[in-house]
């Protein structure tokens, strides 16, 4: 989602997320495959939203705008305070939503970013030296996401990835979820 990021862009644009797995009454939760069930940096529980926020700060460009279901505006606004939000739908469970009309949404995303590149920047969430650990639903997803060498095993259903630059850790924990992906 973040590939080809570097320090010459701007800003960065989060459109049509999804709230982090385990969500309650968010369409779609999850954290980049159904085979998360958490996923933490250092203490900060986190989604695909604050991880790909992680890389933007890592560039220096800062996430100005976030849009989703109300649970996703309210991840974002609780991870980036004082990003830009658009609720495009409301959640009432994971495959269920009252949603707005494709027009009104359309309006309500086009206004949403030219408020938040006129606005000032919200402040960068910096993970840079914070170790990830990864939750699995499975043992068996764990057991193949270990046997990436930059993975070590806490317990049954969990890794920790550890590394000084947060870019080798994020490489780290899509090749973990790769590997987890492999297996049935």
């Amino acid at each position: 989602m973040m590939e080809g990021l570097d320090e010459s862009f701007d800003a960065v644009l989060l459109v049509g997320y999804h709230a982090m797995a385990g969500t309650a009454a968010a369409v779609l939760d999850h954290t980049y495959c159904g085979l998360v069930h958490q996923a933490f940096a250092g203490d900060l529980e986190l989604g695909e939203l604050g991880f790909n926020a992680g890389v933007a700060a890592r560039f220096g460009v800062p996430v100005v705008f976030a849009s989703g279901d109300d649970k996703l505006a309210a991840e974002a606004a609780a991870c980036l305070p004082g990003v830009t939000t658009v609720t495009t739908q409301q959640g009432v469970a994971r495959g269920t939503a009252r949603l707005l009309s494709p027009r009104l949404t359309a309006g309500l995303l086009r206004e949403g970013v030219k408020d938040a590149l006129a606005g000032p920047p919200p402040g960068a969430l910096d993970l840079s030296g914070k170790p990830v650990r990864i939750v699995f639903t499975k043992t068996q997803h764990c057991d193949a996401a270990c046997s990436c060498p930059a993975a070590r095993r806490v317990d049954g259903r969990t890794v920790e990835i550890e590394a000084d630059d947060y870019l080798t850790v994020y490489a780290a924990f899509m090749a973990v979820l790769d590997l987890a992906g492999s297996v049935a």
